[in-house]
């Protein structure tokens, strides 16, 4: 939660600098002034949404911090209301000022009618939330890619990436590692007569995987199964093959029984949307780009609003290319249902489910009943208390705020 908490309060101190420079700067054009002041107030309105959707009691903060108001007190929480106006106000000035594509990890009007359609699905705002999603769609700027195995493949800045995070080492300040990739790959090598392999994922932690609620609602044909998923492993060291093993065998461990710890840290299914196939097998940092927002959620977005206006019409023409895409029949009728599992297949392990659950009132029904697997790390099944659909405000960022500044219940 720290930081979560500062790095996203950062990011509105630097963009409410930005939004200052550029009000004051002198022999400007004022559509440039415009749209710096945009580019602010896109990315204030970005962390502001994650903020808020985190912690429920944040704060609304307009002027950048300087000696003069560094140590100044805040002494309560912004409302719902407000915070949710800000959010509002700052994204329409990017949808006015800003262009539909800029350089890769800019602020465009695209991300901006994206967050503003999210923004509407919290307000229950069905009409809004359809438009600025359609906006994006229609816009003729962005489209799907034609299969699952091209969405996490090279740089990510493809037609279907509407914010992409600019991390290798030539974006400016030299770019910053990462171990997404290993943090949800598995340790495969770890069995006798496998080794690193790029064919098999690289190096794994054995961190996060998908678990069998979500594997279970692939249909066996869906091709985002092997596309976002690594499914199976084989032996391919030949120098080091188990009795009875060949070369190119699978490695099949059982998932109970003795073995299964086994299992879910050597060979369990691993997430590969955050895998770079560009940095050797048994290599630990990674400069790829991450994906923040892209089309394929925009078009969920939509289905559900259509859905809440009572347009099946629309809701299923939304819905339907994910599904045909993956190769698997469409559906004919979109439910709350059908949003809650094709959300689930299509943007796995992307960080948009939390919020998703929240907003719908189901995170704790689907931790207290799903988190885990049957025989395996559930614990959070039974831990799930109510009051941690919020996270608690770090200890030390409540200890510069207001003495009766609120920590989350429960906490």
């Amino acid at each position: 939660p720290r930081i979560i908490w500062q790095t996203h309060y950062k990011v509105i101190d630097r963009a409410n600098a930005v939004i200052a420079a550029a009000e004051k700067m002198e022999g400007i054009d004022e559509a440039k002034r415009n749209e710096f002041i945009a580019v602010g107030k896109a990315f204030r309105a970005n962390s502001l949404f994650v903020l808020w959707r985190m912690f429920n009691n944040v704060f609304i903060r307009t002027t950048p911090a300087t000696p003069d108001n560094a140590f100044d007190v805040i002494e309560k929480p912004s409302t719902k209301e407000e915070i949710l106006n800000m959010i509002n106000s700052d994204l329409d000035a990017g949808i006015e000022h800003l262009e539909w594509t800029a350089e890769p990890g800019r602020m465009t009007k695209a991300i901006c009618h994206h967050l503003k359609a999210k923004v509407a699905l919290w307000q229950e705002e069905w009409k809004v939330a359809a438009d600025n999603a359609d906006a994006v769609i229609n816009s003729g700027f962005y489209e799907l890619m034609d299969a699952p195995a091209k969405v996490f493949a090279g740089d990510r800045n493809h037609k279907e990436s509407l914010f992409v995070m600019q991390l290798d080492e030539s974006a400016a300040g030299g770019g910053r590692p990462h171990f997404m990739g290993m943090n949800f790959q598995v340790a495969y090598q770890r069995v006798q007569g496998a080794k690193f392999s790029a064919d098999q994922g690289g190096r794994g932690f054995s961190f996060m995987y998908p678990n069998d609620y979500l594997l279970d609602m692939f249909d066996p044909e869906d091709t985002r199964l092997t596309s976002y998923f690594r499914t199976k492993y084989y032996y391919n060291d030949p120098d080091n093959l188990p009795d009875g093993v060949e070369l190119g065998d699978q490695i099949i461990i059982p998932k109970t029984g003795p073995t299964r710890d086994k299992y879910y840290a050597y060979i369990h299914p691993a997430c590969m949307k955050y895998y770079d196939d560009e940095i050797p097998p048994d290599a630990a940092l990674s400069y790829k780009n991450i994906i923040v927002y892209r089309l394929a959620e925009t078009h969920l977005i939509a289905a559900e609003a259509y859905m809440n206006l009572m347009n099946q019409n629309m809701a299923v023409k939304r819905i339907s290319p994910l599904q045909i895409r993956a190769g698997v029949e469409p559906i004919f009728s979109v439910s709350p249902l059908a949003i809650l599992k094709e959300r689930a297949r299509e943007l796995a392990f992307e960080g948009h489910r939390w919020y998703y659950l929240k907003r719908t009132g189901q995170l704790l029904y689907q931790i207290q009943h799903f988190a885990g697997d049957d025989d395996f790390k559930n614990e959070a099944r039974g831990n799930i208390q109510d009051y941690m659909i919020n996270l608690p405000i770090p200890q030390s960022e409540l200890d510069l705020l207001g003495p009766n500044y609120p920590q989350n219940e429960g906490y």
